[in-house]
């Protein structure tokens, strides 16, 4: 498909709308789903990660100003969900600056596997919290933020599904958590994105069209959040991060 084509604006406007809802909803899957699909597409890998998180970046500054004002988290400066939003985010600034400086060098088969391990490892623990509680610290959330940050700046996901599940085995409200993981990952895409754009992997022919539909998907996803239930909302989470390890796994086994 030809870049700059009116199908190919239309395309990527259609495809990030759509990942970045149900990203939203879940708190995951956006740079898991898109950035594999763009590569299939025939865009260039590190242009497709710079691309995902440059327009999830713009998407969810719009996601958790829509997550405020409809409840789901309360974000305002001082608050507990903005506290832990900015611990999340301010924490995970140094998963960027390694993920890059290992983009080119990490075998991909290596990295998938790690993925799906985790997020495996991660949806088990949600399923377990429900039986017993983490005792809730600054530290944890440090070390999840730094795993998560990671993950995003080598391959523009799976951020969300670290940062949420993590939330919620410390015993945060699924709703809460889906809200805060938005803002955090807002946080933390902006050292990403800088470090893309010194690397000089920005392209506005992808980033254009594809923020366009982060930012329409906005108040759709607020709205979902805002109406479903948290005990559905935790089942949701927990299935979504076995179906997206699944996936990765698939695609791993038949690249071989």
């Amino acid at each position: 498909m030809e870049p700059a084509t009116l199908a190919w604006i239309l395309t990527l406007t259609v495809l990030a709308l759509g990942t970045q809802y149900v990203s939203g909803v879940v708190g995951m899957g956006y740079g898991t789903i898109l950035t594999p699909t763009l590569i299939l597409l025939g865009v260039n890998p590190l242009n497709a990660v710079s691309s995902v998180v440059t327009s999830q970046l713009i998407g969810n500054s719009m996601l958790s100003i829509m997550h405020h004002r409809l409840g789901n988290a309360d974000l305002r400066p001082g608050k507990e969900d903005f506290r832990r939003a900015l611990i999340l985010g301010l924490s995970g600034f140094l998963g960027p600056i390694i993920a890059v400086a290992l983009m080119l060098r990490m075998p991909s088969n290596i990295l998938k596997a790690y993925i799906v391990a985790l997020m495996l490892s991660m949806s088990a623990l949600v399923v377990l919290s429900r039986r017993f509680r983490v005792k809730y610290s600054t530290k944890k959330l440090f070390l999840i933020a730094m795993i998560a940050s990671f993950n995003k700046g080598l391959t523009g996901g799976g951020y969300g599904p670290i940062v949420t599940a993590g939330q919620l085995v410390l015993g945060i409200n699924p709703r809460s958590a889906v809200a805060v993981t938005s803002m955090a990952e807002f946080i933390t895409e902006v050292t990403a994105v800088v470090l893309y754009g010194v690397a000089g992997l920005l392209n506005p022919v992808l980033i254009v069209p594809m923020t366009a539909g982060t930012l329409l998907s906005a108040p759709l996803v607020a709205r979902t959040v805002s109406i479903t239930p948290c005990s559905t909302l935790r089942k949701v989470v927990v299935t979504a991060m076995v179906v997206l390890a699944a996936t990765v796994l698939v695609k791993t086994f038949i690249t071989l």
